[in-house]
């Protein structure tokens, strides 16, 4: 999971993925889904910063006529919220009595589609698999001798299959509250690994209540669909679990 989609717990360590490949994939894979236009609203809304302290810009309204930019940045330890605007349009923002902004809203109905999504699910599936092992020689050795894992590593790195398919839905809202150590807070992103009854694997995570999940073993989801109807629906991150649960997560 990326630094900049708010991971700061899960990390492989060094040496895990070569810096080539690192490089490459992010990139590649991890930057043309980080930079649509959604995602990008979605890690300002939710001031989710990069390495660099800072969130995405995105466009504003002010008054319903003077377009701006707008993002956030931590300054010395601080939040400030900082706005771009035209030099010929100063003048007449600050002559407003009151200001009114607009910021289009996110929605789960616009997110990147097809194959942007799948290869980068694909990724964070095999990392997410180094992750879970990373101090088990034995499985690791079957991880990169396991010739059922070649499919979902030649489409994280290549991408030849354009229509791996994929689940995604939404299973709570962005804003839900969750108590984590005595505190409310915002459940960020989640993930687990979990087998259908007919022992197929899959890699689900959710991002602010948006929940991804792709086949490791295959271009698959029919397995997915059927689980789903045998659970009433139910997310595999929660289901059998309570609600803040043991799997990898991050909280805000």
């Amino acid at each position: 999971m990326p630094e900049s989609l708010g991971n700061t717990t899960a990390i492989l360590p060094p040496g895990t993925v070569c810096d080539d490949c690192n490089n490459y994939f992010s990139r590649k894979v991890e930057k043309p889904f980080l930079e649509d236009k959604e995602i990008v609203l979605l890690r300002t809304e939710e001031s989710i910063y990069s390495k660099r302290k800072k969130t995405p810009m995105i466009k504003v309204l002010f008054n319903g006529e003077i377009t701006g930019q707008l993002h956030r940045q931590i300054v010395n330890g601080h939040e400030m919220t900082l706005i771009e605007l035209e030099p010929e349009n100063v003048q007449e923002f600050f002559k407003m009595k009151e200001s009114h902004m607009f910021v289009k809203g996110f929605s789960i109905d616009h997110l990147p589609e097809g194959i942007i999504v799948s290869r980068f699910l694909a990724k964070m599936a095999l990392e997410f698999l180094a992750y879970r092992i990373m101090n088990d020689p034995e499985w690791q050795q079957e991880i990169i001798e396991n010739e059922g894992f070649e499919p979902l590593r030649q489409h994280a790195r290549y991408g030849k299959i354009k229509n791996w398919p994929y689940n995604v839905r939404r299973i709570y809202d962005t804003h839900e509250k969750w108590s984590h150590l005595d505190e409310d807070q915002q459940m960020m992103w989640e993930s687990d690994l979990f087998f259908t009854g007919t022992g197929e694997l899959y890699f689900v995570i959710a991002i602010f209540g948006i929940e991804f999940s792709i086949n490791v073993a295959g271009p698959s989801i029919e397995g997915y669909e059927k689980w789903l109807d045998e659970n009433n629906n139910e997310s595999p991150l929660y289901c059998g679990k309570n609600k803040i649960i043991d799997n990898a997560q991050n909280v805000n």
